[in-house]
């Protein structure tokens, strides 16, 4: 079960790869292109830590959690206040992020045992 939630939150972000890819060359956001090809090899690390699991990948996770916090949290606060709506996406964000941070450290301290 555990192993299909990682390879779950794998796709999701080689999901989230392809949207920053494809912002590349057409204008999905506001974002410069250099974030986007920053976000997409972000989002390829992640794949790649989801399924392998190396040991230092929960430390770099947890930068990329504060990152994500911050600023998805702030751009789903903005959204609300300007148009009175739910960012979904930011909210998804915000939501799934820390679950998946916190089954990295679970997985950490279960191996240690």
């Amino acid at each position: 079960m555990k192993e299909r939630v990682f390879q779950f939150f794998a796709i999701l972000f080689l999901i989230t790869a392809v949207y920053h890819f494809a912002g590349l060359f057409y204008p999905v956001n506001d974002a410069p292109k250099w974030r986007h090809a920053l976000f997409v090899g972000i989002n390829g690390l992640c794949v790649y830590g989801m399924l392998k699991r190396p040991t230092w990948f929960a430390y770099v996770f947890f930068v990329l959690l504060i990152q994500q916090i911050n600023g998805h949290g702030s751009s789903l606060v903005d959204t609300w206040v300007k148009a009175h709506r739910i960012s979904w996406i930011d909210l998804s964000v915000v939501l799934i992020t820390p679950v998946m941070f916190l089954m990295l450290i679970s997985e950490k301290i279960n191996s240690k045992r």
